[in-house]
């Protein structure tokens, strides 16, 4: 008997999407299993590095978006 969706399990797409989300799950636990087993001064300092991390990451995706709009609607004087 032929299983009817046998090209579903050869798409490369479906692998990467299941893969990808893996690793969008399985992830965080690692990196927090990581950073508990660490001694507490590097568990600290690794924490304030994710955090400024973070931040800098969120502040480039806001100026990028922001670029974006720029290009979009060009700037009119008196508005």
């Amino acid at each position: 008997m032929k299983f009817p969706l046998a090209w579903l399990l050869f798409n490369r797409w479906l692998w990467i999407t299941i893969l990808g989300a893996s690793v969008v799950m399985i992830g965080p636990f690692i990196i927090t299993y990581a950073i508990l087993a660490m001694p507490p001064v590097y568990r600290g300092l690794s924490t304030i590095l994710i955090i400024i991390g973070w931040g800098f990451a969120s502040g480039y995706k806001d100026w990028v978006i922001s670029k974006r709009r720029e290009k979009i609607k060009p700037y009119v004087f008196g508005t």
